[in-house]
């Protein structure tokens, strides 16, 4: 379980390192000139940072946690 785990984790910051590579290929395009500010940049990841803790906002308020209690047999000698 710890693997699968930590597998997940790891394919998350691969993708996540992955989309930042790509935004920043898309910026510097062909030439040397960028597309965008680094002010536009950082309110681009801005933007997304926030659009994410929005949705875990929402996923956040319709969870309901379970609790998984077991008994304790007990054997007669």
């Amino acid at each position: 379980m710890k693997s699968s785990v930590m597998a997940l984790w790891l394919l998350t910051v691969a993708s996540g390192e992955l989309f930042v590579g790509l935004v920043n290929k898309w910026i510097l395009g062909a030439g040397a000139a960028h597309k965008i500010s680094d002010y536009q940049y950082f309110t681009f990841f801005t933007g997304l940072m926030f659009g994410a803790a929005v949705v875990f906002v929402i996923v956040a308020c319709f969870y309901k946690g379970r609790t998984y209690l077991q008994t304790q047999a007990t054997h007669s000698g």
